[in-house]
């Protein structure tokens, strides 16, 4: 919810809904454009081999989200994860007893649902989309079709996820640092 106005002091339901309020506020002063990212930008990026991106590329299919569409549920099956192109998508956790809890807001670039994806675990919270979402969704099956077919090419996605997971835990751990302060 945003904030609202209450004479010259705004008031928001949260601190998290007071900062995310402030941070777009920044970010449409300073005219930042997120940056459009494709599929094949991604994978170039961080596999230095062109075969992968196009065995991976094919493997993708590409979906589109509106606002407040949810491309996973949470409680739902872990058979799907997500590369945004572009967008915005906020996964968050559902509460029986108040308002969804934001945990991440991702733009374009951003693998989503790879944690699910490979621990088999029930999703642990829903992503919904914030605005128009252009994505890429990668499949159970289709990555056992790769791992059938190129092997070298999973294992080298599988690396590629690892590496994904380990940056986003480092930004979670440094805001985790910096809310302890």
């Amino acid at each position: 919810a945003a904030p609202e106005f209450e004479g010259r002091i705004r008031t928001a339901p949260t601190l998290d809904a007071a900062l995310e309020w402030c941070e777009e506020r920044l970010l449409a002063d300073a005219d930042a454009a997120p940056e459009r990212v494709t599929l094949a930008s991604f994978l170039e990026a961080e596999l230095a081999d062109a075969r992968a991106v196009t065995v991976l590329s094919e493997a993708f299919e590409p979906v589109a989200f509106a606002p407040g569409e949810a491309l996973m549920r949470q409680g739902a099956a872990p058979d799907v994860l997500y590369f945004v192109a572009d967008g915005k998508v906020t996964a968050r956790l559902e509460r029986r007893d108040g308002p969804p809890l934001r945990f991440e807001t991702m733009e374009g670039g951003s693998l989503v649902g790879e944690l699910g994806f490979y621990t088999g675990r029930s999703r642990t919270a829903s992503v919904v989309a914030d605005a128009p979402t252009r994505a890429h969704r990668l499949t159970r099956e289709a990555l056992e079709r790769v791992t059938a077919d190129a092997p070298e090419v999973a294992a080298a996605f599988h690396v590629l996820v690892v590496r994904s997971l380990a940056r986003r835990t480092g930004r979670l751990m440094a805001v985790l640092e910096a809310v302890q302060r």
